[in-house]
């Protein structure tokens, strides 16, 4: 079951541009003259993607920044490079949905007849209400019945896409050995030790020596990221807080936490500019031993090896299957 909330509704937005291109005979838009409509906008093997179907992506996009609160762009760059990413997205899925079929991915109708009404109240909720639900449908020339429809297609499309992904992973495993080396290479990782320091990031080595050296005689640091707080060839000066060492850069973590309470670094560069750090507090606590994170390492490798598994599928079959797409017809 889908967990409602946040999650959910980007779920939820996302399998609605998965399955569009798959069904017609719902206007979802007001429909350009009938051989614009049928003007080719990409070709994934066999099938023809259109302009219309084109067409149920930009407008479910527009949902999806209603929902979420977002502007729609109207600037005409920033409206191609959206066009061009629903058409990449379409194409996409198109092939996920021809492979899924291929593999004779198995879905249940059944199961995704009964997730409408969760879908339909979640719509309904971002929407402002049932009335609301309905006023936008009509607006988008569409019916609370045809609507439904596709919510069901939702389901069936995230059961293809699951099924295809469990289907191509189902071998993937991780050994102990591999569970150790990680954890061996990721100390750090695994370290709840925490710093609590002060910086000020300077553009230049030469103003960063300048800040060290004032610190370093004896002003006080505090005093000093007032003064330099804001001014030309300084990119921050602020409290930083508690942190852990994987929190920060590690050539910023690995000067810091071996510094002692009270002492003032000399300029560390990274790749934001050059670091004058004052530690203000230690609490260093002790490494959690391997068996205490064995089962999040060998869940966390075995996500990366079914990626990378379920990566290297789709990409050898996308060079197998012929893509065209022409986003001069958009």
């Amino acid at each position: 079951m889908i967990k409602k909330g946040t999650t959910a509704k980007v779920v939820l937005l996302a399998a609605l541009f998965f399955f569009m291109v798959m069904i017609g005979g719902c206007n979802l838009v007001k429909m350009n003259p009938e051989a614009e409509k049928k003007q080719t906008v990409a070709k994934i093997g066999e099938k023809t993607i259109t302009k219309q179907d084109f067409n149920y992506y930009l407008t479910l996009t527009k949902i999806n920044a209603k929902v979420q609160g977002q502007e729609f762009p109207t600037d005409k760059e920033q409206l191609a490079q959206v066009n061009s990413q629903i058409l990449d997205n379409l194409a996409e899925d198109q092939l996920m949905l021809q492979l899924a079929q291929k593999e004779e991915v198995k879905v249940d109708e059944k199961k995704a007849q009964e997730q409408i009404k969760e879908w339909r109240e979640l719509l309904q909720g971002d929407l402002g209400g049932e009335e609301e639900y309905k006023k936008f449908l009509q607006e988008n020339d569409i019916t609370v019945e045809e609507f439904d429809d596709f919510l069901k297609n939702i389901d069936i499309n995230n059961q293809y896409i699951t099924g295809l992904y469990e289907k191509i992973t189902k071998d993937a495993k991780v050994t102990d050995e591999d569970v150790v080396k990680y954890y061996q290479e990721n100390t750090k990782q695994f370290d709840p030790s925490t710093v609590e320091a002060k910086h000020i990031l300077a553009e230049t080595e030469e103003k960063a020596k300048e800040i060290e050296k004032k610190a370093k005689e004896g002003k006080d640091f505090d005093a000093l990221i007032k003064e330099y707080n804001g001014k030309e060839g300084i990119r921050e000066a602020a409290d930083l807080g508690e942190f852990q060492y994987t929190k920060m850069i590690p050539a910023f973590s690995e000067v810091v936490f071996k510094m002692e309470p009270g002492e003032i670094s000399n300029p560390i560069q990274t790749d934001y500019g050059f670091h004058i750090v004052k530690v203000e507090k230690k609490n260093e606590k002790p490494v959690q031993k391997l068996d205490e994170v064995r089962e999040t390492i060998t869940e966390q490798l075995e996500q990366t090896v079914k990626y990378e598994k379920f990566t290297k599928y789709t990409t050898e079959n996308r060079e197998k299957i012929d893509i065209k797409k022409y986003p001069d017809k958009l």
